[in-house]
């Protein structure tokens, strides 16, 4: 039998992103995405990872990520269009396990959030 596949949430708000992320990660994880807050903070039941977009909708991402960690906790790679050591620093700070640029390699991405869950 088996072994199901690790769930990955998807944050982003930008429908292209979230569909390159999905269409590049779902050989290892069953993706969910999940376009707004609402759907985050359902979709962080179930997860077992999570790539979330520091500048989403009309909140920042760090927010909607501590909210998400209050319902369960998991590892979390924030995605961000910000190269500046500054905002890799604050997302860390707000407690995010990996901080990847934009534009991203998605092979790498992969990677990373595998590595996550080890």
């Amino acid at each position: 039998m088996k072994a199901s596949k690790p769930v990955l949430l998807i944050v982003e708000d930008k429908d292209y992103i979230a569909r390159i992320i999905e269409a590049n990660l779902s050989a290892e994880f069953d993706c969910i995405v999940a376009p707004d807050s609402a759907s985050a903070l359902e979709g962080a039941q179930k997860c077992d990872a999570a790539v979330v977009s520091r500048e989403f909708e009309d909140r920042t991402g760090l927010a909607l990520m501590r909210r998400m960690r209050e319902i369960k906790d998991f590892p979390v790679t924030v995605i961000t269009n910000q190269t500046y050591s500054e905002f890799r620093i604050e997302s860390f700070k707000a407690g995010a396990d990996d901080v990847v640029s934009k534009p991203f390699n998605p092979e790498e991405l992969m990677l990373r959030m595998l590595r996550l869950l080890k």
